[in-house]
């Protein structure tokens, strides 16, 4: 936390510890922050530090999509030369750059909702082009757990569930496919450099708001 400027490395390090342990990192720091500010300034605790809550928002929703694409990537790396030519006017953005953090690194906040809608629309129609083909993969299988555990279909329009209907035993990371939350979901699986960036944006603002759990 000492470094103001962290490299993508040491970030992706401080996600992959956060996706682990089930911690999160940037909340446990505001909190220590917040309670030994409040003991010396002897301040009320029934107010909340509205900052800390902003940050860990944005981190939960980079946290989100870069999943979401990573296990796009991973599917794709096992499609057939004529399905990756098939698939490439949906997920052709994110082939260009590399990787799910690259991709999120270039994202404001304001982008994340268009993107949630389009990502959740390119789900649906990877499993309606490969699920017979690829059904018995196991990446595949992992696209249609993440697709129903992110999202809901109603009258045909593919919707991202609110954090508060997401269980515990959502998929982690496709790397891990038996990890859980230990507790509360505080971290929805990431994209640490845009994260990151929130993260000195929030310091720098000084945002005043109250928090609503």
């Amino acid at each position: 936390m000492a470094n103001k400027n962290p490299t993508p490395q040491k970030l992706l390090l401080w996600f992959n510890y956060q996706v682990k342990h089930g911690a999160n990192l940037i909340e446990q720091v505001f909190d220590g922050l917040t309670a030994s500010q409040l003991k010396a300034l002897k301040i009320k605790t029934d107010i909340q530090r509205s900052d800390s809550f902003l940050v860990a928002s944005n981190i939960r929703k980079y946290s989100r999509l870069q999943l979401l694409i990573e296990v796009i990537l991973r599917f794709y790396r096992i499609l057939s030369q004529e399905d990756k030519e098939r698939s490439i006017s949906l997920i052709g953005e994110y082939l260009e750059k590399g990787s799910s953090e690259r991709y999120c690194y270039d994202l404001s906040r304001n982008d994340l909702p268009k993107e949630f809608d389009r990502i959740g629309q390119i789900y649906q129609k990877l499993i309606d082009l490969f699920g017979d083909k690829y059904g018995d993969t196991e990446i595949y299988q992992i696209v249609e757990r993440v697709f129903e555990e992110q999202f809901t279909v109603s009258k045909e329009e593919v919707l991202l569930k609110p954090p508060e209907e997401l269980s515990s035993g959502i998929l982690q990371s496709p790397d891990d496919i038996e990890a859980t939350y230990r507790k509360k979901p505080v971290c929805e699986p990431a994209c640490p450099a845009a994260a990151g960036r929130q993260t000195g944006n929030a310091q720098a603002g000084g945002t005043k708001r109250v928090a609503v759990d």
